[in-house]
């Protein structure tokens, strides 16, 4: 489903399709406009399982979601051991929802559920992905499809989750308007 999304080569209906086969085998796909909806949700999900591990994610060029309550964890300082696998007492804990990670920190790791908060980063616009939005590299000639880096990022994103992904597109963020439909349309239920 998250390569058929990103990729573009498979059209809604189908997507829709994968993700209703997704939730009968007990995989969650979810999404919300709210971010701290999308924490409630987590916090009363898993508030009788303390070791179970879910996280708050975000695209690593991501540089319109400034105003949200979430610290984009520095990837350079960012200790994986505390994050993934301190109690939620702790102020290192993905269990508190504080800190996000970016694909650089997530990949080839797991949680048993992500909070994904859908950054300008890579957008829908016009029917397509764009990432116009996103924070441009320094070094312009190292990178010849920087589209092509975003629309892996967040393949990487999508899949960390065992159990599930909560996306959140936040309503104060309208350059995410066409992405949330899209993804409606790709079959994300919404978080009630």
């Amino acid at each position: 489903w998250a390569a058929g999304l990103v990729d573009g080569h498979l059209n809604t209906e189908d997507l829709s399709a994968m993700v209703d086969q997704l939730w009968q085998q007990g995989y969650q796909i979810r999404i919300t406009r709210n971010l701290h909806k999308a924490k409630a949700f987590l916090w009363e999900k898993y508030q009788l399982q303390p070791d179970a591990r879910y996280g708050m994610l975000t695209g690593g060029r991501d540089k319109g979601l400034k105003d949200l309550d979430l610290n984009k964890v520095d990837t350079r300082t960012f200790r994986a051991g505390p994050w993934y696998s301190d109690p939620e007492s702790s102020p290192s804990s993905c269990r508190r929802l504080f800190d996000a990670i970016t694909e650089f920190s997530a990949q080839g790791l797991e949680l048993d559920h992500t909070l994904l908060v859908w950054g300008t980063d890579l957008i829908r616009k016009g029917g397509v992905w764009d990432d116009s939005l996103a924070m441009r590299y320094l070094r312009k000639g190292d990178v010849l499809n920087p589209l092509q880096l975003r629309l892996n990022a967040y393949r990487v994103l999508l899949t960390r989750g065992r159990e599930g992904v909560l996306i959140c597109l936040p309503q104060q963020v309208p350059e995410l308007d066409e992405t949330y439909a899209y993804l409606i349309a790709a079959g994300c239920r919404v978080l009630e």
